[in-house]
């Protein structure tokens, strides 16, 4: 399974997914089409699910997210919830200092899911 690494632009996010053991999704995310951007991360997931390690920690740090990306996020992070049934996944939700509608959005997808969050202010 070949790494996925996109590197950040103005309405991209960066994203690293591999077999470290740590994948981040952080920065910007508001593509035209947040379903064809989205779509191998989710892919890469779905087959990461397989075969995942015992833990795996997932960081999120979102300067923006647009409505679109949240529901992609969300499908990211009930992936992650399949998983974290018979493997620990642990999320990191870190945001901006003062970004208190990024604090909320991370509380209401924590609530969609099993998985507690680490909420971090960066």
């Amino acid at each position: 399974m070949e790494p996925i690494i996109i590197e950040a632009s103005f309405d991209k996010p960066k994203v690293v997914l591999n077999h470290t053991q740590q994948f981040e999704i952080t920065g910007r995310s508001f593509p035209e089409n947040a379903n064809l951007f989205y779509a191998p991360i989710i892919s890469w997931l779905k087959m990461y699910a397989e075969t995942p390690s015992l833990e795996t920690n997932f960081i999120f740090h979102f300067e923006l997210l647009s409505s679109s990306s949240t529901k992609q996020i969300m499908k990211v992070i009930l992936l992650l919830d399949e998983i974290n049934k018979n493997h620990k996944i642990n999320i990191f939700w870190h945001y901006d200092i003062g970004d208190t509608d990024m604090l909320k959005m991370g509380e209401i997808l924590q609530k969609e899911v099993a998985i507690s969050f680490s909420f971090k202010e960066i």
